[in-house]
């Protein structure tokens, strides 16, 4: 037989051929050209079409479609038929074109097919699943199920040949995930689907299926559950709220468990109603916070603070910041963002407010003490010179005592203003605070009334304290006024000390101070108590709940002036109908007990013939405090500044046996000066006054030198008395 021809029309050499191939015509041109016309109709024609040519008798014998010969032997034609197989070939192509898509298709969708009989336990599988499993069929004992299952991951295996049986026994499909060790040692991940297909009479036949390498995708939804669980305890871990809602906050997306502990709401209450989260602000809030939602989240520029009340009525500060979330195009398809508890910020920032605020009116009741203790020593010592010079009990004797009087008021006015502002300049000592207590019961007793029971349970094992005496005795004799105002009908005093390791923070008095132990004072009464308003403002200066005429304001704000100043913290707790507790801890020292020499001089003893220079900005003071010491017989020069001190002294040398320096001058202040006078005069005794002062250097040197220091107002008796004493003095 002849092979196929493609013949197309057109084509006259295939034409020739396929004349050629079947005989040589042994006619004339004629003959030739009609046969070649039949060959040339049937390539031309889809149809079957019968050809033939005579053949030449001379030709030899040669193969072809078919021949006719004659009795000779010779092949007197050649007869053929051309069918048109355009269809069959076209079919085939495309179904070869369809087996390599589809092997592309397996090839890249890391796709496998197999089969297998159950009746003869064999497998196949095609070169798609070779590429999978890193091995060929013969290479899997002949392809037997047990063969491939060996290598499904050893945790995977009871399942899977499960899963085989009971397709087989039930005649159910399957699809499953499972574990599959290659040769090199890497694992991979595939997903299995099969069925059974029946043969004729409707018995098991074998199994068909198809594996998918799934492994990118494990990896990837393995990244994805072990980031969502790196999310989510770092969303249970922090403090703040995490959160996601829909772009019209119609839909909570995600809440995280803080939401629980800030808004005291369960979350799942949130997911069911997300409107509960605006329920929640505080109505004052609410529709600014809401606006500021709907306009600001998605453009970015959200971020509030407002408050909400959780269930249990407590009010706390929130503040929410947000951001838009959009997607590959830009679009905003949700809005993300953070929520903090910003309450006890917000506390602090009010403490560190009224902090600043009150050290602002301290500065500037220093400053109004400062200079009005100048005024109270012209006034004070001017008035006392005077009484000495006018008869006792006279008319001008009275009233020179009542300006005295006045004068000692105002001064202790001033005293409370520096002790408020910490500008006052302290004579500490070691002391047991339980002898304080002690020393003052008898006097608090007289103080309180009879209808004021005062108790005093008194620790053992205390250590010392190292405060101003006078002080601590002020601040305790403020406690106890203050209690007995709160106790109009009467009530219980009580007044505790003990001795405490170090621990938290005081809720209204900032941090502790440094120490390892501290001596704690305790002042309790059974008063009407305090709101949490009247509170927070009982240290400011002058804030005071009595009625006009009856207080100053200054009681408490003096007390924590002291306790700061003294190196220690103050605490109360207070509530309407429960009474007031008021707490002071001191740091704890182990010095002896220093006992000051409480004798006291008479007129004589005061008096000296000694050199003084006295140095002091003030005019009147100046001329005031010459008068008080020329009196006593002392030799007085004076000076208007440091440097015109240091000048004189430089130039007399060591003609000046004591030299009096206000604290606080233009220039060179007193601080300054004895500072040079000791580098270049040794020994040189220096006596400081002031109505306060807050040079460190002076201060420090006060604490830790017992630098002789007098403060102001002044009387030429406590002048005289000092001068002596420093006088007398090593």
């Amino acid at each position: 037989m002849l092979p196929d021809l493609r013949l197309e029309p057109g084509q006259p050499g295939l034409v020739d051929e396929l004349f050629r191939s079947g005989c040589r015509t042994r006619t004339g041109r004629a003959s030739r050209k009609r046969s070649r016309t039949r060959c040339a109709r049937a390539a031309g024609t889809r149809s079957t079409t019968a050809w033939c040519c005579r053949a030449a008798r001379s030709a030899r014998p040669r193969a072809g479609p078919g021949d006719v010969r004659g009795r000779s032997g010779i092949p007197l034609k050649v007869i053929g038929i051309a069918h048109d197989i355009t269809d069959r070939v076209r079919a085939t192509e495309e179904l070869r074109e369809s087996k390599a898509r589809l092997e592309a298709a397996l090839e890249g969708g890391r796709i496998g097919t197999w089969s297998y009989d159950p009746a003869t336990d064999q497998s196949w599988w095609d070169e798609s699943a070779e590429v999978l499993f890193g091995r060929a069929l013969e290479e899997s004992d002949g392809g037997r199920v047990s063969s491939f299952i060996e290598f499904i991951h050893p945790d995977d295996q009871p399942r899977m040949r499960a899963v085989a049986e009971r397709c087989v026994r039930e005649s159910t499909p399957f699809f499953e995930e499972f574990r599959y060790l290659r040769p090199d040692g890497s694992e991979m991940c595939l997903v299995g689907r099969g069925r059974l297909v029946h043969g004729e009479g409707g018995a098991p036949s074998r199994m068909m299926g198809a594996i998918v390498d799934v492994s990118e995708r494990r990896r990837v939804e393995d990244a994805l559950v072990a980031s969502e669980e790196r999310f989510r305890q770092l969303a249970e871990s922090i403090h703040e709220v995490f959160w996601m809602t829909s772009v019209d906050k119609g839909q909570i997306i995600y809440a995280s468990p803080a939401y629980e502990a800030i808004w005291g709401r369960p979350v799942s209450s949130l997911y069911e109603s997300p409107s509960e989260w605006l329920d929640a602000v505080h109505p004052d809030d609410r529709a600014r916070v809401w606006q500021a939602a709907l306009g600001k989240q998605a453009a970015g520029t959200y971020d509030e603070q407002y408050r909400i009340v959780r269930p249990d009525g407590e009010v706390r500060w929130i503040r929410d910041h947000a951001f838009p979330v959009r997607d590959e195009r830009g679009a905003v398809i949700r809005i993300a963002g953070v929520a903090e508890d910003v309450t006890a910020r917000r506390d602090l920032e009010r403490q560190i407010h009224e902090s600043q605020k009150m050290e602002s009116i301290g500065v500037l009741a220093g400053g109004v003490a400062h200079d009005f203790n100048n005024l109270l020593t012209v006034i004070s010592g001017n008035t006392e010179l005077l009484s000495m010079e006018i008869e006792e009990g006279s008319e001008a004797s009275h009233l020179a005592q009542q300006v005295s009087e006045a004068a000692a008021r105002a001064a202790n006015l001033t005293r409370q203003l520096l002790a408020f502002s910490r500008r006052e300049v302290l004579e500490p000592r070691v002391l047991d605070v339980n002898q304080v207590v002690r020393d003052l019961q008898r006097m608090l007793g007289r103080l309180l009334g009879e209808d004021i029971a005062l108790t005093a349970n008194l620790g053992s094992g205390l250590g010392h304290v190292f405060v101003d005496p006078g002080h601590l005795e002020q601040v305790i004799m403020n406690l106890a006024v203050n209690a007995r105002d709160a106790m109009p009908q009467g009530g219980d005093l009580v007044i505790e000390t003990r001795r405490v390791a170090a621990g938290g923070a005081p809720a209204a008095g900032g941090e502790r101070p440094r120490g390892s132990h501290f001596v704690q004072i305790r002042v309790r009464d059974t008063g009407h108590g305090m709101s949490p308003e009247v509170r927070a403002r009982i240290f400011e200066p002058f804030f005071t709940t009595k009625g006009r005429g009856r207080g100053t304001g200054l009681g408490l704000a003096v007390v924590h002036g002291i306790v700061a100043q003294s190196g220690g913290c103050v605490d109360v707790e207070s509530a309407p109908g429960k009474g007031t507790t008021f707490t002071i801890d001191f740091p704890e020292v182990h010095d002896s007990i220093t006992v000051r020499d409480g004798g006291a001089m008479d007129a004589q003893s005061q008096r000296g013939t000694e050199t003084v220079l006295v140095v002091e900005d003030d005019p009147s003071v100046r001329k005031v405090a010459e008068r008080m010491l020329t009196r006593q017989g002392y030799r007085v020069v004076l000076a208007e500044s440091g440097e015109a001190a240091l000048a004189l002294v430089r130039d007399e040398r060591s003609a000046f046996d004591l030299i009096i320096t206000d604290v606080v001058m233009p220039g060179m202040d007193g601080g300054q000066l004895a500072s040079r006078l000791r580098e270049e005069f040794p020994g040189v005794k220096v006596l400081f006054t002031s109505g306060f002062t807050d040079d460190a250097v002076v201060r420090h040197g006060v604490y830790q030198s017992e630098v002789p220091f007098l403060q102001k107002p002044y009387t030429p008796t406590s002048l005289a008395t000092k001068v002596r004493e420093v006088l007398s003095g090593p």
